[in-house]
């Protein structure tokens, strides 16, 4: 006991354990999180650093946290700390690096105070360039601002951009060298009604499978399919028109399999637009089709008039069957549609990517009677007739998208 004692006394009255981590420390720490490009644990090395007595008089520290202030999308600070580094850079070389630095902070960028119409708001901000950037750092640099303003911010907020004009949730406002501009959002312009006022007409491009499931339609194969789709906003709605193509398949009796049937369909959806986060967001939305389903096998007997069918799709039953017919279907397609969609800084203007989710119940009817071809190609000659009309089937459709806002 007394051993153990005296070693934590020791362990107590170690200049070690009560040394303080020096500006140098600081320094090294911040440049190995840089290297692993976690930025926010930098700054915080580097403002302890930068506390510190001798921290205040590093070049190093303040060249550093001029780096690292322009990745935190902290313009004031990367100007100031580009302008203390100026002043305590050690030879002229680096003194002129740093002058230069800070000179395109000074020319090239302005100041925005974003607020509301009172205190305590919080709100997205669509921020969008109104003209061309063509520097890739200033570029990447109001990409990355724009998404970070996609998140809920609590106004007001100052925001440093580079020079040019502006829109923030619809408003314009020009950005000047190193000025100050407030710009007042009117209460429609915020919250969920500010972003659905913004949204946009959009030209969408799908392509993916899709299948029916259920015992009617078993015989039936996984359809590749094309969608082309138009959305228009109305208010917080999103009204979308599309047309459809597949290339439709199934399977017939004795092991025989048909393909490249290429049918059709339209429809209408209703949807909102849910922003989840940065440039993503989610579209929920109410849809209604209408095409033609191939392949609806019949097994089918001779009766004096032509041939009576059932309708079955189990292969024994189509096997055993004197006469074999699959016909084609007019179908509705009422369902749900579930799309993520990511746009570049999640502009309104700008190319989108995403994926889509259909679930629907398909109802269709078989026309009484008609005239089937004993081969593909062939005039039709037999002569068929069915009471077994109605069927349903759950579909599934998943696509890859491709959208152009505008």
């Amino acid at each position: 006991m007394i051993a153990v004692s005296t070693l934590l006394l020791g362990l107590a009255l170690s200049p070690a354990v009560h040394a303080q981590a020096s500006a140098a420390d600081h320094l090294a720490q911040a440049q190995l999180f840089v290297r692993r490009r976690w930025f926010e644990d930098a700054d915080t090395e580097l403002r302890a650093g930068l506390a510190l007595p001798e921290g205040e008089r590093d070049y190093e520290l303040h060249w550093l946290a001029a780096q690292v202030a322009w990745e935190l999308l902290d313009v004031e600070r990367a100007l100031e700390m580009a302008q203390a580094s100026a002043e305590l850079a050690p030879d002229d070389a680096r003194r002129q690096a740093a002058r230069d630095l800070a000179e395109s902070y000074r020319n090239g960028f302005g100041f925005l105070e974003i607020s509301g119409p009172r205190a305590g708001l919080v709100s997205r901000l669509q921020l969008e360039p109104e003209g061309p950037i063509f520097d890739p750092e200033l570029k990447r640099y109001v990409n990355r601002k724009s998404l970070e303003l996609r998140e809920r911010t609590p106004l007001p907020v100052r925001v440093g951009l580079p020079v040019g004009p502006y829109r923030v949730n619809g408003q314009e406002v020009m950005v000047e060298a190193g000025q100050r501009e407030a710009l007042e959002l009117p209460l429609r312009a915020l919250g969920a009604s500010g972003l659905a006022a913004l949204q946009v007409s959009r030209l969408e491009l799908g392509a993916g499978v899709g299948l029916l499931a259920g015992s009617r339609v078993s015989n039936l194969r996984p359809a590749p399919m094309v969608q082309l789709g138009w959305t228009q906003p109305i208010g917080p709605v999103l009204v979308g028109l599309l047309m459809e193509g597949h290339m439709d398949g199934y399977a017939a009796s004795h092991g025989h399999t048909v393909g490249g049937l290429k049918t059709w369909a339209t429809g209408l959806r209703l949807g909102h637009e849910l922003v989840l986060f940065g440039p993503l967001s989610l579209r929920v939305s109410a849809q209604y089709r209408v095409g033609y389903v191939p392949g609806l096998a019949m097994a089918c007997t001779p009766d004096g008039v032509g041939y009576a069918c059932l309708a079955t799709a189990r292969s024994q039953d189509l096997d055993r069957a004197p006469q074999v017919i699959f016909a084609s279907s007019l179908v509705h397609r009422p369902g749900l549609q579930l799309a993520l969609e990511t746009r570049e800084a999640g502009r309104t203007t700008a190319l989108g990517t995403g994926v889509r989710l259909n679930v629907d119940q398909a109802i269709g009817r078989l026309p009484a009677s008609g005239l089937a071809a004993t081969a593909a190609g062939a005039e039709p000659t037999i002569a068929w007739h069915t009471t077994d009309r109605g069927w349903t089937a759950t579909g599934i459709q998943m696509l890859g998208t491709l959208s152009f806002a505008f």
